[in-house]
C-alpha cells in the first residue's frame, strides 16, 4: 500500500522494478524492533 505522499512525488508509470527497493524481512524486522521495545519499556 502507498500513502498518498508517494502517489504525489513519483509518477507510478514511470518507475519500474529497478527504482524501487524490495525489503522482504520487512515483517521480521518490525516484529525484532517491536519486541525489542516492549523490553525496554519492562524496564523503565
Amino acid at each position: 500500500m502507498l500513502g498518498e505522499g508517494c502517489t504525489q512525488r513519483y509518477d507510478l508509470q514511470a518507475l519500474s522494478p529497478e527504482d524501487g527497493a524490495e525489503f522482504a524481512e520487512a515483517a521480521e524486522l518490525w516484529q525484532q524492533l517491536q519486541q525489542a521495545q516492549q523490553i525496554t519499556s519492562k524496564h523503565k
